[in-house]
């Protein structure tokens, strides 16, 4: 399986009409998807008096995949309880069709949740809606993680550590990709996961994500979603919290798909080899495309 190039940015004017919607920047990822990251920005965020860096977990994305003449987007978009009625209503109102309203994190101040929508259509129009649906709940603009965010090697090593890094990266059994200061590793399932007559690719919400980024006293935090079918729950929530690693969000992930997909988001820090070594372990139960 290759990595996802978070860095390469968009270069082709097949989806300038997207970015012009939406106000920013994409990238291109693994199945033709064109994506956009938006961190929360303007929030400041604690987890048990722990600070949580935006582009961490505290992010909102949408997703284009083009087909035929039109495009599918899939996006989760991050808001606090009072923002979510406006951007639903907006939403609403120009077509964009909400599949699932979860929380993020726990004990997290202030409150957070996320928004799962699905589209289809002409790109710009579906960035749009999006771009309306927060100004109607007055969130800030929020940048996106394009070529000018995403740190260099050189970086995170300086930030993480050598030696931290490369644990975590034979633990994992991939390289993983750098995003600003946090080290990132997608995995696709290897069903082909398809809704409505297409197919979804993991950059659209169907594959796992699981990052890492410094914590305190040479400790690291991890948080991420793991992408399982119904008879993989019960196992994978065993060796989760066999390594201490708090669930934070059970529920859907789509609406039609095909097959019955669910959203395990979790949460932890604490030390490096353990916490990589217990979702490595995670990753074996599930039936995730081998490198």
């Amino acid at each position: 399986m290759g990595n996802i190039n978070y860095a390469q940015a968009s270069t082709s004017t097949t989806w300038q009409p997207s970015e012009q919607g939406v106000g920013d920047i994409g990238n291109l990822q693994q199945g033709d998807v064109f994506k956009v990251w938006m961190p929360r920005l303007d929030l400041k965020i604690t987890v048990k008096a722990q600070d949580i860096a935006p582009i961490f977990a505290l992010e909102s994305w949408i997703a284009f995949k083009r087909i035929g003449k039109e495009s599918v987007m899939r996006g989760d978009l991050l808001l606090t309880p009072d923002e979510v009625a406006p951007a639903i209503s907006s939403l609403q109102n120009n077509d964009i069709q909400i599949i699932g309203l979860h929380q993020v994190l726990l004990y997290e101040s202030p409150q957070v949740v996320s928004l799962r929508i699905s589209g289809r259509g002409e790109p710009k129009r579906l960035a749009q809606a999006v771009k309306t649906a927060f100004k109607a709940a007055k969130v800030s603009a929020m940048p996106p993680i394009g070529n000018e965010s995403v740190a260099k090697e050189e970086a995170l090593f300086e930030e993480m550590g050598p030696r931290m890094l490369q644990d975590i990266r034979e633990i994992i059994g991939m390289k993983g990709n750098v995003v600003g200061p946090m080290l990132r590793f997608t995995f696709p399932r290897a069903e082909r996961i398809v809704e409505q007559g297409t197919e979804i690719p993991a950059a659209m919400g169907s594959g796992s994500v699981i990052s890492f980024i410094t914590g305190d006293q040479d400790s690291v935090a991890t948080s991420g979603t793991l992408v399982l079918l119904a008879k993989e729950v019960a196992l994978v929530t065993r060796v989760l919290r066999t390594n201490d690693i708090e669930i934070t969000a059970l529920n859907n992930c789509f609406l039609n798909e095909q097959p019955r997909l669910f959203c395990m988001r979790f949460w932890a820090s604490g030390d490096t080899t353990a916490l990589a070594t217990g979702l490595r372990t995670a990753l074996d139960k599930m039936n995730v495309k081998r490198r």
